[in-house]
Parts: structure tokens; sequence; C-alpha cells
């Protein structure tokens, strides 16, 4: 009515109300894109954090000129961001077995040709020296060897966060470590990498998050269905359509870290390593819920 633009206009010149009342704009709910646009703070907040990086062995190079020069290509992998108060007060102090510290602050050169702040591994440094005097691409055993020796490091990472307090517990699931998409950082123009999804090493679930590591979780959503008179409706292939009746949903523990006594879909868990995605799920639907495979596959 006229009352409300008025009283709208004087309260809240600015509003959509008025601008819609006055010059007759549709109003219209953001999209699911625009709202995560609207949430998205990553430019805002990227200062705070620091890149944690891997040795690239898979993308590397080495190429030897004539004579006894050599032309060193290493890549490296953004896998994830730490906090940066968090890096100092606790990550830093990491040791591993043998009573070395785990990780080093060192500065590498983007795509721009800016050097910037890293976190990385002492061990990965020590691997890619050796791998500047010596071809590993085809190695496989080294590698590997590599690969052990980094998920051992990150489990020592674990067993410091346990003993200080940041977490409460191990996890029986670990995360696979990969790149994330086009984070590959290298001293050679023409080299990139196309192993994004090449696993580095893993980690245990409960550690992933104070890294920055990326995961993925699979949800399964279970329903009621009522099959509808066949005399009322049918879908184009004239079979009977079937009414949705209910959901469902599960309640979390009180005990959870994470949203304690929220509702839930009827199966969800993290992605493990080892595990596909169907596989996955068949676990945890099993594990949670009682959900035959069958019902499944």
């Amino acid at each position: 009515s006229k009352d409300q633009r008025d009283y709208c206009s004087s309260q809240f010149p600015d509003s959509r109300f008025h601008r819609a009342a006055d010059e007759k704009l549709e109003l219209k709910s953001p999209t699911l894109l625009e709202r995560i646009q609207e949430l998205d703070r990553s430019t805002e907040l990227a200062h705070r954090y620091t890149p944690f990086l891997l040795f690239d062995v898979f993308s590397s190079k080495l190429f030897h000129d004539r004579g006894d020069d050599s032309k060193h290509f290493l890549s490296y992998v953004v896998v994830g961001h730490a906090e940066n108060s968090f890096i100092h007060s606790r990550l830093i102090y990491c040791k591993n077995e043998c009573g070395d510290f785990v990780f080093v602050m060192d500065k590498l050169m983007d795509k721009t040709g800016k050097l910037k702040q890293v976190l990385r591994l002492k061990s990965d440094i020590k691997f890619e020296k050796q791998h500047t005097t010596t071809y590993l691409d085809n190695n496989y055993c080294e590698n590997r060897r590599h690969f052990e020796r980094r998920t051992k490091e990150l489990e020592c990472v674990t067993d410091h966060l346990l003993s200080t307090g940041v977490i409460s517990r191990k996890h029986l699931d670990a995360y696979p470590v990969t790149a994330f998409m086009d984070s590959t950082l290298t001293n050679d123009t023409n080299c990139g990498s196309n192993r994004n999804s090449e696993v580095l090493a893993l980690i245990n679930r409960s550690t992933a998050p104070f890294l920055g590591i990326d995961s993925v979780g699979v949800h399964l959503h279970c329903y009621v269905t009522r099959q509808q008179d066949s005399s009322i409706i049918h879908d184009k292939n004239c079979q009977r359509k079937t009414k949705i009746e209910g959901l469902w949903l599960a309640r979390r523990a009180p005990t959870k870290s994470h949203h304690p006594n929220c509702w839930d879909p009827t199966v969800a868990g993290g992605q493990p390593a080892k595990l596909t995605l169907l596989h996955n799920i068949i676990k945890e639907a099993h594990e949670e819920a009682g959900v035959p495979s069958e019902w499944i596959t």
C-alpha cells in the first residue's frame, strides 16, 4: 500500500522493497551460486593463511646440457593452506620420530614471478635436493618410499596435535593428499603439472582441516514412497507414479564435535583413501543405517 511504501521510504530509503515498489522491479531470491559468492571471503582472508606445498616429482624434470652443466626444472603443488597463527603456535613445533622438526617456512617463486612464503615438509626439501642430482621420475621404489615418508611425517603431526589437546582422538580414516587444481609452482614456464589427481601422501582425517587439506564426503538420502492408484495418473511410459511420503533422517550424537544433536542425511561420511565413492557409500550405509548393499548396487 501507499502507507507501507511511505513508511519504508522514511525508515529504509535504500531498501529493495521501496525500489521495487517505485520502480516496479521484480524481487528475486538470490541463486545458490550468488549466495555462495556472497559468503566467499577467500580474498579478504587470504593474508591470514600460508600455502602448504609439496615437491611434485611427477612433473619436475632434469635436463643435461653438454659438458657438466645441467638445468633443473622443479615443480611444486599446493595441497592445503594453514592459518598463520596456528603455524607459529603449533605446527612449527611438530617433530618426527628422530626429533627433527617436520615443517619449515620457505620462499618460492609463484607463476607471476613473485616470491611467496610457503609451508613445507623438511623431508621434502631433502628429497628435492636428491632429485636434482638423479633421475627419480621413473624410480617407483624411491617415489614410493618418499610417499611413505611423507605419510609418516604427517602422522607425527597428528600425534603432536593429539598430545597438545588440539584434537581429542585419532580418526580411523586416512584422507588422500592431492594437489589443488591449477596449483603448480615451477621455475620452468613451460612445465606444468597435469597430474592433479596424483596422491602424494595420506593424512589422518582429524588432522586434515588444520592444514587445509581438501576432502570429499558421501551422502545418501533414503525416502519412503507410496504407489499411486493406477487409475489416477501414469507417466509417459505408462508406468505408475509413486509419491514420496517421507525421508529417513538421522540425528547426530550429542558427543559429536561438529553440529551435535542436529539432523543429518540418512547416511553421511568422509571419503577415505583406497575406496571408491560407490564402495564407500555401501560401507557407510551398512554401518550407519543397516541399508543392504543390494539397495544401492
